[in-house]
């Protein structure tokens, strides 16, 4: 913490703290506690979780911050600066569209994936009840045939 310490001392439930800007190593004293306390801690207040760290930044974005900063200041660069300036910012806007493009392709191939997945499912669903529709079919004239030749009724 840029060469400063907290020391933070705990003298009858007041606590204080002050900021040295040396580093004391060795030489605390031990905070004064009344006779017969115990050395365990009092009950604190739980210090707060610190927030989440921002997700990292494009670097896209960075370098696009900083050639758009570069330009505002265009009277102290030269032409053909300004232009590679410029012609850089325009490659970062087409990554961008191409990253856009891409996630739109993948979705719709998933999409596409998904609805002859359920076209397929259907269909075989279909073929499954005309299977079991023949299938009954089947015993029932095969149990038809088997009672008749026992029975001699063609």
């Amino acid at each position: 913490m840029n060469g400063n310490v907290i020391r933070i001392t705990r003298k009858s439930n007041n606590v204080s703290s002050s900021e040295e800007d040396e580093d004391t190593s060795g030489d605390e004293d031990e905070p004064d506690e009344p006779e017969g306390s115990s050395s365990e801690p009092e009950d604190l207040p739980a210090p707060s979780p610190a927030p989440p760290p921002p997700p990292p930044e494009d670097p896209l974005d960075v370098e696009e911050r900083m050639l758009n900063a570069q330009l505002a200041l265009s009277f102290t660069l030269t032409m053909t600066d300004e232009e590679n300036i410029r012609q850089r910012l325009l490659e970062i806007k087409k990554s961008r569209i191409k990253r856009e493009k891409a996630g739109e392709v993948e979705q719709v191939l998933i999409d596409r994936f998904e609805r002859e997945t359920d076209r397929l499912g259907e269909t075989s669903r279909a073929k499954e009840e005309e299977e079991k529709i023949l299938v009954a079919r089947y015993c029932q004239t095969l149990l038809f045939w088997t009672w008749s030749v026992h029975t001699g009724n063609d």
